[in-house]
């Protein structure tokens, strides 16, 4: 888990070390408040890249909600995440497996 994974879901390596991806990474939707399967585990199911649907929220560790756009590819299994902010932020590498 890089840095900027760190920032935005709250969790430092340390702490999320050996913790389920569902459990750091943690998104629902915000209108149903259900939980989002996580592109990582889609990607890694199925190869192909993929995207989200609106209105998903990214669960902080301390409970902050980060309104996100999510998409996943294939390479290395890599979980493209931007916040959604006014404008749009650049978007930033959340998990990368090796």
């Amino acid at each position: 888990m890089n840095q900027i994974a760190q920032d935005l879901t709250g969790w430092d390596m340390e702490a999320g070390r050996g913790r389920p991806r569902s459990v750091v990474f943690r998104i629902i939707n915000k209108q149903t408040r259900e939980v989002v399967e996580s592109p990582v585990e889609m990607v890694l199911g199925s190869g192909r890249i993929v995207g989200l649907a609106n209105h998903t929220v990214l669960i902080t560790r301390n409970g902050k909600e980060l309104p996100i756009d999510d998409s996943g590819a294939p390479i290395s299994a890599v979980l493209r995440s931007e916040p959604l902010t006014l404008p749009l932020g650049s978007a930033n590498d959340i998990f990368a497996s090796k």
